[in-house]
């Protein structure tokens, strides 16, 4: 959203489907990343569609299966890595380091006519910070919704109509206000400005702004509104 907010032709490929343009398709799984012919098809069609970004939701299926293999990153975000997935990882370690493959692919990208950014998007609050710091190409921007980092936020009004907070960048601060409610969206938030406006270089007033208008997500902390108090 901040991106086709900011005027870049972006596409989408999800767990739920993948966008292009005003087209959405079913992508069949639901669950997790697309096979690898069908994440190439849905590039393709992007590109033939004049769209020069997408955004790749990356599941640690997606990446131990080698699904993305031939997908070239160039720029790496995180939530975080909690306890999910056990049963087809084994244990918290490797699933950490399936997760770990999307970072070390960074270096790998070749030379794109757009540049390389190159750049790995941290949460510093997560216990995967240390060990994805490690493995990540040396160009790093680290947020976080209770320390100080690259990109930081502070003073937190989570209610159950909108979600507020400061966001430091540098010496800089702003005010950020989302339909988007529950706190850990101030994570998701700070991952998103840090994607688009440090690493991309989109604007950060028209990346607040994209951020004030964006749709809630279905079933995710979704408002119910029947009068109550």
């Amino acid at each position: 959203h901040i991106l086709t907010e900011a005027g870049v032709k972006a596409g989408m490929i999800s767990t739920v489907s993948a966008l292009i343009g005003s087209e959405e398709l079913d992508t069949g799984f639901h669950v997790t990343t697309p096979d690898s012919p069908d994440i190439q098809r849905y590039l393709a069609m992007m590109v033939e569609a004049g769209m020069t970004h997408c955004v790749l939701e990356t599941t640690s299926h997606g990446l131990a299966q080698l699904r993305v293999a031939a997908c070239d990153y160039d720029i790496a975000v995180i939530t975080n890595v909690t306890h999910e997935h056990l049963d087809y990882h084994g244990s918290w370690q490797n699933y950490l380091e399936a997760k770990g493959k999307m970072f070390e692919y960074l270096g790998e990208t070749p030379r794109k006519r757009i540049g390389n950014s190159r750049m790995a998007v941290l949460n510093k609050d997560d216990q995967s910070y240390s060990y994805l710091k490690r493995v990540s190409t040396p160009r790093q921007i680290s947020y976080s919704a209770i320390n100080q980092a690259t990109i930081w936020a502070d003073k937190i009004e989570n209610t159950p109509q909108l979600l507020r907070f400061n966001c430091h960048i540098g010496a800089q601060v702003f005010d950020v206000e989302t339909r988007m409610i529950g706190i850990y969206n101030v994570s998701n938030c700070l991952a998103a400005l840090g994607a688009t406006v440090l690493a991309l270089g989109i604007d950060l007033q028209t990346a607040i702004q994209a951020l004030k208008t964006l749709p809630t997500v279905p079933g995710r902390m979704e408002t119910i509104n029947l009068g109550q108090d």
